[in-house]
């Protein structure tokens, strides 16, 4: 079965895109937690990229299996070698395109988050003003650092479990949050924590620049392995000379 690209807004793995199934893909939604990915530009540059390293890959086998007695050992290493330079090259600019493109994504996402507005009824911001207050309230009562902490740890994971129109009626109220804790308590996580929204229109830039910066893995992979062997043998040949 095919597997959806899903990016994760928050929790676990969060700012990552995953490959999931329709099992966790439901769960995902279900919880809030992330919106399936457009992957298309990026699987039409890397299927570009697979089809060269193929075309390469068979023009090599052809060239071992030749029978030609012109094809002397000697001879089919140049060619290899030849195939594999364009190939370097080929790979090269199909990468360098898709950084273009991928930027233009990042782009066009951004703006698109910059003009984009949530909704906040007006029980959203009761919601909001309750939930500040409560939780301020439970702060001041804290006599020490400690308990501070541990309170706001406790906001942070409430805040999580609200939605994003719920949030954004919540920031006002969290501004002034300092001036309630003591000193060597940090409020960032609690502030972190209301700013991270899971609508697509707003997290959309973070989802494209999460997306690969490389599009032929498997290609990257083969140079790897392929130069780890060649340097193999050149230690093997030092060791032999000694």
């Amino acid at each position: 079965m095919e597997k959806e690209h899903v990016y994760i807004a928050k929790g676990e793995g969060a700012g990552h895109i995953k490959a999931v199934d329709a099992t966790e893909l439901a769960q995902i939604k279900a919880e809030g937690r992330g919106y399936v990915m457009n992957m298309g530009e990026f699987q039409k540059y890397e299927s570009k990229a697979t089809e060269l390293l193929n075309n390469f890959k068979s023009f090599e086998r052809k060239v071992k299996a030749s029978e030609n007695p012109a094809d002397t050992y000697e001879s089919k290493q140049w060619q290899i070698a030849q195939a594999e330079k364009e190939l370097d090259a080929q790979i090269k600019e199909i990468e360098s395109e898709w950084t273009a493109k991928k930027e233009e994504i990042v782009e066009a996402a951004k703006q698109s988050a910059a003009t984009y507005s949530i909704n906040v009824s007006s029980s959203d911001e009761q919601l909001a003003k309750q939930f500040a207050n409560r939780h301020a309230l439970n702060l001041v009562s804290r006599p020490s650092v400690d308990s501070q902490r541990e309170a706001l740890m406790k906001m942070e994971s409430d805040i999580e479990r609200l939605t994003d129109a719920q949030r954004t009626a919540l920031i006002p109220h969290l501004l002034t949050l300092s001036s309630v804790v003591k000193d060597g308590v940090s409020v960032g996580n609690v502030l972190r924590a209301a700013s991270e929204m899971t609508t697509p229109e707003l997290v959309q830039a973070k989802a494209a620049e999460a997306m690969p910066f490389r599009v032929a893995t498997a290609y990257h992979q083969l140079k790897l392995i392929r130069e780890s062997h060649r340097n193999s043998i050149v230690g093997n040949m030092n060791i032999d000379k000694r």
